[in-house]
């Protein structure tokens, strides 16, 4: 009788057990914490060793570990396995979390949900860590390519180092080098320091902001001890840190102006122009390859490059980017000689060098030619104006080799005959309207929407900004070499509606953006944008 009762009491408890350990608690030390500081999370689990799965996006989630426990509170046994966080806000604002779910024997266990606020604060600072934004100059120049060190210096353990993360706009950031180690001995205290290195383009020219740069990881605190041997058994505290540098004031100095007629827009320091070209000698009409290889360092997007401009005896194609990388540039050209020329001309490129202050240029040398054959242009035909690039191969004439089998004599021969005359008739019509010379177009507005929708056709929104600002130059007559965004607004505030300049220079500055940022935009709807503004500003008188 007693072991019945027994088994009952036990039965009792255990049911007890299961119905008090149903759901999943959510537990926080902190319902409010500043950008810098850390909360702790505790998931308690009832039953089994399910860990659960957080998607947290908004946190820097970092897992400390588990702890199985069981309770009894009068004759109510809990038995659960509590899960430790730590997690780091990425930004300011009101965040949830939960809530969170665990399948467990079948059946899906759910939590409730925690409100946490975070707020800006302010950085504690440290004495054993802290972080420098470096650049090696004060003043630059628009559109130049400035080297930019960030260095982390520790004399406490550290983990979970993140890339850093650097405040501002009107600038754009190359993508960071994998960092250096090294050690460094200030007034005694020797430090390791980590280094991280990329470049900084500013587009917007003015006083401009860089920084502050934070970077945030995990570091190993001793605790005071509560050993009877401290000295022996020391304790630490893992948690985590957030190390801000100051922010820096740069001068950015737009290039200067009136610019040299060749200049496009390269910045650097460039310091070779090669230039070869296969094959040299052939007839006139054959394509040739012309390949160039730009030496230096700086900002040059492909419209930048140097490359050949259609004339009465040279017809050329789009400029081809093969190979690029930090220090040289290698393109090629295709060229249609329409004259039996004697050299491939001499070409000049135009840069601004910022370190001198000035522009500059590279020539090559004349590249000499073998060609033989008729020009392709009459001489009274030659005052045509230059026309634009080709795309390779729409002015290729297929001409049928092969008439096939011919029938037997008589009407055979006078379909021969027929077929003859047709061929020579259409040769020598296609050759006179390949002779009629180009008219000069007149109008930029269809001009830019064709150029836009070629461009649209490849997929390269970075192309976009060099025909827009051809098409403002032709259109306004501008003089500037080189527009910016926040130019727009002086430019065309006097005769633009106030709404379209905003539309114009938020879009120039997407472009500035997208165009000298490594990482290239597939955004499609940049394209729209463009040729809406320009069918816009065609309607301006």
């Amino acid at each position: 009788m007693v072991r019945r009762v027994i088994w009952v009491v036990a039965l009792v408890l255990l049911l007890n057990a299961t119905v008090a350990a149903q759901e999943i608690e959510l537990l926080v030390d902190k319902l409010e914490i500043t950008l810098y500081d850390t909360l702790r999370l505790v998931v308690r689990v009832p039953g089994s060793n399910t860990q659960p799965k957080l998607s947290l996006p908004e946190w820097t989630v970092s897992y400390l570990g588990s702890a199985y426990r069981m309770t009894s509170i009068n004759g109510v046994v809990e038995q659960y396995t509590e899960y430790t966080y730590q997690l780091a806000p990425k930004e300011t604002g009101v965040f949830t979390i939960g809530p969170i779910e665990v399948v467990q024997n079948g059946r899906t266990l759910k939590s409730g949900t925690v409100v946490i606020k975070v707020v800006e604060g302010t950085v504690q600072p440290h004495p054993d860590i802290f972080l420098t934004l470096e650049l090696p100059k004060e003043r630059v120049y628009v559109y130049e390519q400035v080297p930019l060190t960030l260095h982390l210096y520790t004399r406490l353990q550290t983990e979970n180092l993140q890339w850093p993360q650097i405040e501002g706009e009107g600038f754009v950031l190359g993508q960071f080098q994998d960092p250096t180690v090294r050690t460094e001995t200030i007034n005694g205290r020797t430090f390791q320091v980590v280094s991280f290195e990329t470049t900084v383009t500013f587009i917007k020219s003015g006083k401009q902001s860089l920084g502050p740069a934070r970077i945030r990881c995990e570091i190993l605190e001793e605790t005071p001890s509560r050993s009877l041997f401290p000295g022996f058994f020391p304790t630490y505290e893992r948690r985590s840190f957030v190390a801000v540098s100051e922010a820096l004031t740069i001068d950015v100095l737009p290039v200067p102006s009136p610019a040299p007629a060749g200049f496009t827009g390269a910045i650097g320091q460039f310091t070779e122009l090669h230039v070869e070209v296969d094959p040299r000698s052939g007839v006139v009409g054959d394509p040739l390859t012309v390949t160039f290889q730009l030496v230096g360092t700086g900002t040059a997007q492909p419209s930048d490059l140097p490359a050949f401009q259609s004339s009465d005896d040279l017809q050329v194609h789009p400029v081809n980017l093969r190979e690029k990388d930090d220090t040289s540039w290698v393109y090629e050209q295709v060229v249609i000689p329409k004259a039996p020329l004697q050299e491939i001309p001499s070409l000049t490129f135009w840069y601004f060098d910022p370190q001198r202050g000035e522009y500059r240029s590279l020539s090559t040398a004349p590249v000499p030619l073998q060609l033989v054959g008729e020009p392709i242009l009459s001489r009274n035909t030659r005052t045509a104006a230059p026309g634009p690039a080709v795309p390779l191969g729409e002015d290729i004439m297929h001409i049928k080799v092969s008439l096939g089998e011919l029938p037997g004599s008589g009407t055979g021969l006078w379909v021969v005959a027929a077929s003859w005359t047709l061929v020579v008739g259409g040769i020598s019509l296609g050759r006179h309207l390949r002779q009629r010379p180009r008219q000069p177009k007149v109008k930029p507005g269809p001009d830019a929407l064709q150029q836009l929708s070629a461009l649209e056709q490849q997929a390269d929104p970075g192309e976009i900004l060099p025909v827009l600002q051809s098409y403002l130059q032709a259109k306004f007559g501008l003089s500037t070499p080189s527009l910016t965004a926040d130019q727009i607004p002086a430019l065309f505030g006097a005769q633009l509606e106030p709404e379209l300049v905003a539309r114009l220079q938020e879009l120039w500055g997407t472009l500035e953006q997208i165009r000298y940022a490594r990482e290239k935009s597939r955004d499609q709807q940049l394209f729209l944008m463009a040729k809406e503004l320009v069918r816009e500003l065609e309607r301006v008188g």
